[in-house]
Order: C-alpha cells, then structure tokens, then sequence
C-alpha cells in the first residue's frame, strides 16, 4: 500500500511573549494537518483543521504567538510579505515594556529576512 505524501500548504508568522518572530510551516496530508516550529512538529486538533483560522488558532496555543497571518506556500519572499515581517520586526524590537524582551533576544536576519532569533552570549 501506498503512503499519500504531506503537503506544504502554507506559512503561519507571528510573534512570541519573547518578542521573536516565528515562521510556522503547515503542511496536510488527507484528513490531518501538522504544524512545523521551533520545538517540533504539532498536529493540529481535529476541531481547528478546517482551515486557515484554525491553524492560527492552533498556532497561537501552542506556540504563545500573536500579530499572526498567513503566507501562501509561494508567496512566502514576496514584496508584501517582506513588508508584514519588517512590521512584525519592528513591533517586536519595542515591546510596550520598553526594550528587549525578556530573552534578551537579538535579532538574526536570514536570506529570507524572516527567520528570527539568536540569544545573547551569556
């Protein structure tokens, strides 16, 4: 018997309660969606995945993220998204409390321009 391959259906980004921002990947196979993040893979609850609300729903539970939207699979180094990251940058470099969040947390550009986050050296 054959296995259905997951597909990548799309990105989840957000910030966490450490002001990082964190690039979540979805990814469906039949009936079951799973999430891919910093600690791991999270298959989503039956009762959130049936579609993009949930995964953010999910996403936000599991992971603490807020400020959260969705990126099409292939539009994840489009003009607007660089532009919705930069915000979520922004936002995440002045934390209401003022300065850095409580990690400390620097952050670490990739050549996406997304991907966060490198601790301090201690």
């Amino acid at each position: 018997m054959q296995m259905k391959p997951e597909h990548l259906r799309g990105y989840i980004c957000g910030i966490n309660k450490d002001y990082e921002i964190l690039i979540i990947g979805v990814f469906r196979k039949d009936n079951s969606v799973r999430l891919l993040g910093p600690n791991g893979a999270h298959l989503v609850h039956s009762s959130n995945n049936f579609d993009v609300d949930g995964y953010k729903r999910e996403a936000a539970l599991v992971w603490g993220l807020t400020d959260l939207f969705d990126v099409a699979r292939d539009k994840l180094e489009s003009k607007e998204v660089v532009e919705r990251i930069a915000l979520l940058k922004k936002k995440g470099r002045r934390p209401e409390s003022g300065g850095r969040g409580k990690s400390g947390a620097v952050e670490e550009v990739t050549g996406l321009g997304c991907r966060v986050v490198s601790r301090p050296p201690r």
